[in-house]
């Protein structure tokens, strides 16, 4: 009876050991999941280009670390869409959206929405595809995250502030602080860093609107609703009109343009965004990078020569993107979270 009882132990611990190790290899045990050393979060101004030639692709070169690039095209860091749900609107692919569910563990609304929120075929299947890419990710160990969320923020008018509602993520800072709050929570010890974008360009005659324009698309005071209004003929009526703009608008061989400092789409112009995405970094006890330091954008002849068409950087400037990133991280100490 003795030796039945031991064996029944031995057996057991056996199986257990047996069963263990099944599920390691099976992937319900993340310790052996590649823990990714940097992590960047942001929209097309890191994920125009993909592999070896973007931001996180160059990185990797300059670093020799893993760097997993989640940036996703056209989104936003806030909620924008205040009539849709979560699962049938572009929000969900917004940074707002997402760390929400590295929280839950769940992309559902990400996989749901990108069949109805307005992307086109060959977006569709980016989307998905870089969907189940965030979600296989465990960046629960990442040493460092950097956030750059902000261009298309300032593009939709996302009011900057909510009043006294600190956490509203249909504003920028209170969004911002939604999502840091989560990413915390999510990757506890990340040294995590926020950037602003580049200098952009636009086309005066496609942004640029007359009293008419603004006064129709509900730009009063900088306030809006959170939504991008006013499309009249296919132009944008920005807030910016052209009478604000004369003396800023520069002419080059591809028409007139105007600088996103000084564009106004409803919520401020980039200089606005910018000084509240830093001080949402003091605020939280993090660094803050401006990208446009990586490559002077200023000059009206070197538009397109540092960009595809004013707004996202080419292959080269790409490049020093990713080098002035690498040289920040090498080149400054790491500071508490």
């Amino acid at each position: 009876m003795r030796k039945s009882i031991i064996t029944f132990i031995i057996a057991g611990i056996a199986f257990a050991v047996i069963f263990s190790n099944f599920m390691k290899k099976e992937g319900t045990d993340k310790s052996d999941v590649k823990a990714e050393e940097a992590v960047l979060f942001g929209d097309s101004i890191f994920a125009f280009y993909r592999g070896e030639n973007s931001v996180a692709g160059n990185m990797e070169t300059i670093l020799q670390k893993n760097v997993f690039d989640a940036s996703l095209g056209g989104t936003t860091l806030s909620y924008t869409d205040r009539d849709g749900r979560l699962d049938t609107s572009g929000d969900a692919y917004s940074l707002a959206a997402l760390t929400r569910g590295y929280i839950a563990g769940d992309f559902r609304y990400q996989k749901n929405a990108y069949n109805s929120s307005g992307l086109n075929e060959l977006s569709k299947g980016e989307y998905l595809e870089q969907i189940d890419k965030i979600e296989a990710c465990d960046i629960s160990r990442a040493e460092v995250i950097i956030a750059e969320h902000m261009l298309n923020d300032y593009q939709e008018a996302v009011p900057i502030e909510a009043g006294s509602d600190l956490y509203n993520e249909y504003s920028y800072k209170g969004a911002l602080r939604a999502s840091i709050k989560r990413l915390k929570e999510t990757a506890p010890g990340a040294r995590i860093i926020l950037a602003a974008p580049p200098l952009t360009w636009y086309h005066a005659e496609d942004v640029l609107g007359d009293a008419e324009i603004a006064e129709s698309a509900g730009k009063t005071d900088g306030k809006t609703d959170g939504k991008t209004d006013g499309k009249t003929d296919g132009k944008a009526a920005g807030k910016t009109t052209y009478k604000e703009a004369e003396g800023y608008i520069v002419e080059t061989e591809y028409g007139d343009m105007i600088s996103s400092e000084h564009m106004d789409f409803g919520g401020g112009n980039i200089n606005d965004y910018k000084a509240a995405q830093r001080a949402v970094a003091e605020e939280l006890g993090l660094e803050w990078i401006d990208l446009a330091q990586a490559y002077d954008n200023s000059k009206p002849d070197d538009i397109f020569m540092n960009t595809c068409e004013g707004i996202h950087p080419n292959e080269v400037t790409t490049k020093k993107i990713a080098i002035y990133i690498s040289e920040y991280l090498k080149s400054s100490p790491e500071k508490d979270q």
